[in-house]
């Protein structure tokens, strides 16, 4: 199976809203703590099966937490991010 199905079967058995933002990210991630989308983050978004809204507010949610910092469409993970 390749990386990017093991990927979405481990995301989809996360629950909902930040918590599956962040396995995403943890799991997206460089070995500093990077992830640079390569797409649109609304297709991210429907990935994870979140709707564009409940996504910005776990985007939202998770920088409040200081366990990201968001710049376009890189996330820097900062914190213990679950």
């Amino acid at each position: 199976m390749n990386n990017t199905i093991m990927r979405s079967i481990t995301i989809t058995e996360i629950n909902p809203g930040h918590q599956s933002m962040a396995g995403y990210c943890t799991l997206s991630a460089s070995k500093d703590g990077v992830v640079v989308f390569d797409r649109p983050l609304l297709e991210v978004a429907e990935d994870l099966g979140l709707t564009h809204e409940a996504y910005y507010r776990a985007l939202a949610a998770l920088a409040q937490k200081g366990a990201i910092k968001r710049s376009g469409r890189t996330i820097r993970l900062r914190n213990s991010i679950t």
